[in-house]
């Protein structure tokens, strides 16, 4: 409802991962973990948006 209306299943999956991957806004999502504690996911302190991203895309595809 918040983008006008009905949209497609694609759109709507897109949107998800986007979402899944980009918004932190949410403390106990997997991108917010990794950026709150990087160490304990293999990656050097402090971690840039990105560097969490792509730890998470690897965990994706593990």
């Amino acid at each position: 409802m918040a983008l006008g209306g009905k949209v497609t299943f694609t759109e709507a999956l897109s949107l998800a991962i986007k979402s899944f991957l980009e918004d932190n806004s949410n403390p106990k999502s997997l991108l917010a973990l990794i950026l709150k504690d990087p160490t304990a996911f293999g990656l050097v302190a402090p971690a840039a948006k990105p560097m969490a991203t792509e730890k998470l895309i690897a965990f994706l595809c593990e």
